[in-house]
């Protein structure tokens, strides 16, 4: 039925933060050194080819970049992404150690992620910000419509019967 499609569709409604167009600003991606950090795909490349980052590292990565050049505080990392939840602070050291083995950031000193012991973290890489969409935004078949970037802009008014 209609009622049961457009509820279904209001299902894969996100945030702005995590529409297709970016954030408030219109922000998708953050470029630095050979890598992509897509806020709507919520996916790290290289070079074009997919870089494997479970939520929690891609999480904080995301922040850590938004947050640059501040001195982003360990306290605050794990209040923000640990909340509620009785962590010691190897959660966090595993999490970044995940962040820099994605990022392949061994070198001394860091490429990407500095490091001030017992301080926090801060992302030191020189990023570009694009609002432009580099690559095909992908689509999600629901209850037979096919949802596109379209469907985002339009605020869920427009769909496409899936072919």
């Amino acid at each position: 039925s209609s009622a049961a499609r457009t509820e279904n569709l209001n299902k894969v409604r996100t945030s702005p933060e995590q529409s297709p167009t970016g954030d408030a600003n219109g922000l998708r991606q953050w470029r630095f050194g050979p890598f992509v950090l897509d806020r709507v795909t919520r996916e790290l490349t290289r070079d074009g080819e997919r870089v494997h980052l479970a939520k929690r590292p891609f999480d904080v990565l995301e922040h850590l970049v938004a947050e640059r050049p501040r001195l982003v505080a360990r306290t605050e990392l794990l209040q923000r992404f640990w909340a509620g939840k009785e962590v010691y602070e190897e959660a966090l050291t595993r999490c970044v150690s995940s962040i820099r083995k994605a990022l392949d950031d061994r070198d001394d000193p860091p490429r990407y992620l500095e490091t001030r012991w017992n301080d926090g973290y801060r992302f030191v890489a020189e990023v570009a910000l694009t609002t432009q969409l580099s690559d095909p935004v992908p689509t999600a078949n629901v209850e037979g419509f096919q949802v596109t970037a379209s469907w985002w802009a339009t605020g869920g008014r427009s769909t496409l019967p899936v072919q």
